[in-house]
């Protein structure tokens, strides 16, 4: 909005979008599931911007990642460019659902006729703030000991937004998005902990404690997942096209935290 764009959202509850959005706005009710409801948000509109949830269940009776895409690809006309979320690596992983859905996402879009771009984050620095952190404790699995490029998420936005504004320069590209430095989790975590809150403990557990409830829970089981993946992987510096062309990230870790002193959490 800031940049000029008139923003239409599809929500599931008008009352909760109200009160997290600013005034100016377009909200259209519904949902991935419903295609009327997806046709009524795609009514005019000049590009779409889509960012689904992680995939704790591949076998439930509706999966956004599979299911919401072929529905939205029903809802917008073939000259309409799709802007897609989806991760660093994506992949067929036997070992991490998610992963493999989003590629085969990204495989929809690119044979759909749609102009795309796609957008391969590495973690996010909110994972920190409003995912790792629990009960007093930043927790994770596994050992972690590569880096990690952390990208903030105001960051990745204005690449996007460059994205939206270049359009005939970025269209039918797939985009690595790193952030400016690379830091462990274990660093990354840390520089979190002295710079917000000190008395956060930092918990690092085996992975194979994350496997026991992901035998019970879709939710563990994507955590188990997500963690044992990056656990694993080695992470390359894979971003400089993206940089050229949508401008390099400049918001470090600790230049994030210090941001969310000013946010109550």
């Amino acid at each position: 909005m800031q940049r000029g764009f008139q923003v239409r959202l599809l929500v599931r509850s008008l009352k909760t979008a109200e009160a997290w959005f600013p005034r100016g706005v377009d909200f259209v009710t519904g949902s991935l599931a419903v295609l009327d409801s997806l046709r009524k948000a795609a009514e005019g509109i000049d590009l779409v911007y889509i960012n689904l949830p992680a995939t704790h269940s591949p076998t439930a009776p509706f999966v956004a990642e599979r299911d919401g895409m072929h529905q939205l690809l029903r809802a917008v006309p073939r000259h309409v460019p799709i802007l897609k979320l989806s991760e660093i690596g994506a992949s067929h992983n036997p070992d991490f659902v998610d992963i493999t859905l989003k590629y085969e996402s990204e495989n929809l879009l690119a044979e759909a006729g749609n102009p795309f771009v796609i957008f391969r984050p590495t973690w996010f620095m909110e994972s920190f703030p409003y995912i790792l952190t629990k009960f007093g404790a930043i927790t994770y699995f596994g050992q972690h000991a590569h880096p990690v490029y952390w990208l903030a998420g105001q960051d990745y936005a204005r690449m996007v937004v460059t994205a939206a504004e270049k359009l005939s320069q970025v269209q039918n590209r797939v985009f690595t998005m790193q952030g400016p430095e690379q830091l462990t989790f274990r660093e990354a975590a840390q520089c979190y902990i002295q710079a917000y809150d000190p008395t956060l403990k930092l918990l690092r557990l085996p992975l194979w404690l994350a496997a026991v409830p992901a035998r019970f829970s879709g939710e563990w089981l994507f955590n188990h997942q997500v963690m044992s993946y990056y656990d694993k992987r080695q992470e390359v510096f894979e971003s400089q096209a993206a940089w050229d062309l949508l401008g390099a990230p400049k918001i470090t870790v600790e230049e994030f935290v210090k941001s969310l002193l000013l946010i109550p959490l």
